[in-house]
């Protein structure tokens, strides 16, 4: 996962020092924008496989527990002594 976000964030620095188009105003495009449209694709692909978002969180089967200990923020009533 990390070395696709690296790929990625390596051909958006090009794309912004050469631009768009690249060198050679004639092609279509900047290769680097394939590489990434295809590393944006993978990293959804891994951040789904984990459950990095929350879409895709209740497909890993997680269950939120309640909690056990008592919460010390809560107000607990003035106690006279």
């Amino acid at each position: 996962m990390a070395e696709t976000y690296a790929r990625m964030m390596t051909a958006t620095r090009i794309i912004r020092t050469e631009g768009v188009l690249g060198r050679d105003p004639d092609k279509a495009r900047h290769p680097a924008i394939g590489v990434v449209e295809e590393a944006s694709r993978n990293l959804r692909g891994y951040l789904a496989a984990f459950g990095l978002m929350p879409a895709d969180e209740v497909r890993l089967g997680l269950t939120k527990r309640k909690e056990q200990a008592p919460n010390p923020f809560a107000y607990q009533g003035v106690k006279n002594v």
